[in-house]
C-alpha cells in the first residue's frame, strides 16, 4: 500500500528505540529540565521491542513556511497534511496532540496495559515539546518538560498511586498554558482543528498495510487524536447548521476507531477515513 508522504516529520525513529539517550526515567525523583530529544528517556522492554514503536515517526504539527523564530519542519509546504500557516495554531495544535496521546494512554492504563501505553507517554516529550520550545518562551509559558517526564516514568513504573496526580500535574500545565496564551481568534481555532484531524488521518493511514493494522501505535495515535478534536471543534464558534454538519461527520468519523485496541479488520478505509475529514473541513468556516 502506498502510504502519502508526511509532512510533519518531527524525532526520527531511532528516539523510540533510545539511540543516544539517556534513562531519564530511571531517575524518577530528579528528571532533567527539559525533555528534549536528547535527554528523553530510552524504551525498554515490550514498548521499545515492539514493531510500533520501532517504525514510528514523529507527527508534532510544523508550521507550513516557518516556525516560531526560524524555519520550518521537513516538508511544510502550505496546507498539507499536518501543517498549519500559522505560529499559534501550530502551537494550540501540537497541545491538542499532547492531550490526544494523554487520552488514549489514559484508556490503555485503564485497562492495565501498561507497556502499550507508555509510547503514548513518551512521544509528548520525545517528539512534540522541543516543537513548541520556542514558543513557551516566546508566550512565556511555565515548562512542563519535567512533568511530562514524571508521568512517563509512573507509567513505565507501572505505578498506580503515582499515575493520577502525575497526569492531573501534566493537564494542569496544559491548562496554565493556554491561559498563558490568551483566547485564540475563531479561525485559529479552525485551523488547529483541521491541522489535527489531518494527521489523525495520517496516522490511521500509516496504521494499515493490505488492510491489517500492522502498526498499532499509529492507530492508537489517530484515535486519540479525533478524541481531542471533538473537544476541540466545542470551544469554536460555529453557525447551528455547520456545527451540526461538522459533529454529524466527526461522529461518522469516530467509527473507524472502535476501542483503543484496533479490530482484526479496518472498520474504514483509509479513503474512507480522508474523505470524512474533507468533509469536516469543507464545512468549517474558511480561514
Amino acid at each position: 500500500m502506498k502510504k502519502r508522504t508526511r509532512i510533519w516529520v518531527g524525532v526520527g525513529a531511532s528516539v523510540l528505540t533510545g539511540v543516544g539517550l539517556g534513562g531519564a526515567l530511571d531517575a524518577q525523583a530528579s528528571p532533567p529540565a527539559a525533555a528534549t530529544a536528547a535527554s528523553a528517556p530510552a524504551l525498554h522492554g515490550p514498548a521499545a521491542d515492539s514493531p510500533s514503536a520501532d517504525s514510528h515517526a514523529g507527527h508534532a504539527i510544523r508550521l507550513a513556511q516557518h516556525s516560531m523564530g526560524g524555519e520550518g519542519g521537513e516538508g511544510g509546504e502550505g496546507g498539507e497534511g499536518g501543517a498549519a500557516s500559522d505560529p499559534a495554531a501550530a502551537f494550540l495544535s501540537n497541545m491538542a496532540l499532547i492531550r490526544g496521546h494523554l487520552s488514549v494512554g489514559s484508556e490503555l492504563v485503564k485497562e492495565g496495559m501498561w507497556d502499550e501505553a507508555l509510547v503514548h507517554f513518551l512521544h509528548p516529550s520525545i517528539e512534540i515539546y522541543a516543537d513548541v520550545s520556542e514558543a513557551i518562551v516566546e508566550y512565556g509559558i511555565d515548562p512542563f518538560g519535567d512533568e511530562l517526564l514524571m508521568l512517563a516514568s509512573a507509567v513505565k513504573n507501572k505505578d498506580e498511586s503515582q499515575f493520577q496526580p502525575r497526569l492531573d500535574e501534566v493537564q494542569k500545565a496544559l491548562d496554565g498554558a493556554l491561559e498563558t496564551t490568551g483566547e485564540m481568534d475563531n479561525a485559529t481555532k479552525v485551523e488547529a482543528l483541521k491541522a489535527v484531524l489531518a494527521t489523525a488521518a495520517e496516522e490511521y493511514e500509516a496504521s494499515l498495510e493490505d488492510g491489517k493494522f500492522v502498526l498499532v501505535v499509529e492507530y492508537q495515535d489517530s484515535r486519540g487524536f479525533v478524541m481531542v478534536a471533538e473537544q476541540m471543534l466545542a470551544d469554536i464558534d460555529l453557525d447551528e447548521g455547520t456545527r451540526k454538519t461538522v459533529e454529524t461527520a466527526l461522529e461518522e468519523l469516530k467509527k473507524a476507531w472502535p476501542a483503543p485496541v484496533p479490530p482484526d479488520a479496518p472498520v474504514m478505509e483509509p479513503g474512507e477515513v480522508f474523505a470524512a475529514v474533507s468533509q469536516i473541513e469543507l464545512a468549517l468556516p474558511a480561514e
